[in-house]
């Protein structure tokens, strides 16, 4: 069967019998399969790891089967895209540098390398550790990988999935982009725990004014009637006044009793509970 394939840096991935199906009675006996260049090139097509028929069938006993890579060859199938300053996709061949770090935020550099990728239409594979051993004790936790663009032109390199990584037990690889999500959802994390902290702090300072007021409702016979008045907004001192007593020329009385709550100029605040002399009028 012919079929077009996109290759990427020299490596390409296919799917035998999407398009024309395979016979079953062939994949139940050892077989083999080659593939062929574009005839007349001179190029040369071959495996990059066995293959194994197990979609839609069961593969037969003496079938290649791939073999996990030596501790010296682990690998990190890397996917991304390179756009310029515009946020225009790249095609070429260019100079990336990878980057390992341990974690998802901060770490000290665990691995470095760089390498001419070829982009087309922005995307690019590379596949990571072929020149330069990979940190296999950093790839077995939580770990980011990082791409930069060529330097001092303003472009831009991410990935657009989850690096596959292979010869080693599964990890937990982010990308930088990953990582700054779970910073920012960390930081929400914190902004939330800080604002019901607040909400409780505020909930004790009115308890304590209540109990404030409460206490000082007591202190001598002249306070034994008198009550709370909650500020409303626009309120004043006056207006206050004139709504408790029936007249504005008794707000220093209120000013009085409440001279440790109230603001420099006598100034109120929507919310605020102050002590009301006894002899008040109407609430």
């Amino acid at each position: 069967n012919a079929l077009m394939v996109r290759s990427y840096d020299g490596t390409y991935r296919i799917t035998l019998g999407a398009k024309k199906e395979i016979p079953a009675s062939l994949l139940s006996e050892t077989f083999t399969v080659s593939a062929k260049a574009p005839a007349g090139t001179g190029w040369i097509s071959q495996a990059t790891s066995k293959p194994l028929a197990v979609q839609g069938g069961k593969a037969a006993a003496d079938s290649p089967r791939p073999t996990a890579p030596s501790p010296g060859g682990t690998r990190i199938d890397y996917e991304g895209i390179l756009a310029d300053a515009q946020g225009e996709p790249k095609s070429g061949t260019y100079l990336l540098r990878f980057k390992i770090f341990p974690g998802v935020s901060g770490g000290k550099l665990a691995w470095e390398s760089a390498r001419y990728v070829r982009i087309e239409n922005g995307r690019f594979r590379a596949e990571l550790g072929e020149t330069t051993p990979l940190p296999t004790d950093t790839l077995r936790g939580t770990y980011r990988i990082t791409a930069a663009p060529p330097l001092g032109l303003g472009w831009t390199a991410k990935a657009s999935g989850v690096p596959v990584v292979r010869g080693i037990s599964p990890a937990i690889p982010t990308t930088s982009g990953e990582a700054a999500s779970i910073a920012l959802k960390k930081v929400r994390e914190e902004v939330r725990v800080v604002r019901e902290e607040a909400r409780k702090a505020k909930k004790l300072v009115q308890d304590l004014e209540e109990r404030m007021i409460q206490s000082g409702t007591g202190r001598d016979s002249s306070h034994r009637k008198s009550r709370v008045y909650v500020v409303k907004s626009g309120d004043t001192l006056r207006t206050i006044s004139k709504r408790v007593f029936g007249s504005e020329d008794r707000w220093i009385e209120i000013y009085q009793a409440n001279h440790d709550r109230v603001l420099r100029g006598g100034e109120v605040v929507s919310g605020q509970k102050l002590l009301i002399p006894a002899s008040g009028g109407k609430r």
